[in-house]
């Protein structure tokens, strides 16, 4: 779940699709996104300093993933543990049965642990990426809204 980013008066701001960089305002126009090779090359061959790049950025769950060596590690080469770094880095961290806990970070990535494994994961299901959707998530219900218990939600 890399996003692409332009770091854009020192906050981190999605980039829409097919955009290269972040052009600044100047006297001739407002600041938008660029999305045309040639066009990013006449900028900054006449100001530099009036674009941004876009690149590719790790969500936080990311980041921590690459802390350890798989999703069967539940400790980092230094011996800090996986639930206590999500735990404290996480924005919400949700317990369901005896062994299943999902963490969500702030950047809306996630982190599910089941049993004696993790991977990354969705902030408002259980399933892995690293798998899929289970044919039993209510994320993968025939169109309808669906409520954490199972319920039909109603259409907004």
């Amino acid at each position: 779940m890399t996003t692409r980013t332009a770091k854009i008066n020192g906050e981190l701001t999605p980039a829409p699709d097919g955009a290269i960089a972040w052009k600044y305002n100047d006297p001739t126009e407002d600041a938008r996104w660029v999305t045309d090779q040639d066009e990013y090359e006449e900028i900054a061959r006449i100001d530099p300093s009036l674009l941004v790049d876009v690149v590719d950025t790790k969500t936080e769950a990311e980041r921590i993933s690459d802390m350890f060596d798989d999703g069967q590690s539940f400790e980092t080469p230094d011996g800090e543990d996986l639930t206590a770094i999500c735990g404290k880095a996480a924005l919400t961290s949700t317990i369901e049965g005896h062994d299943r806990q999902r963490f969500v970070f702030s950047d809306g990535s996630a982190i599910t642990v089941a049993g004696n494994a993790w991977d990354l994961g969705y902030g408002d299901c259980w399933c892995w990426q690293g798998i899929g959707h289970d044919g039993n998530c209510l994320r993968m219900d025939d169109g309808g809204a669906v409520d954490k218990q199972g319920m039909e939600a109603a259409d907004d």
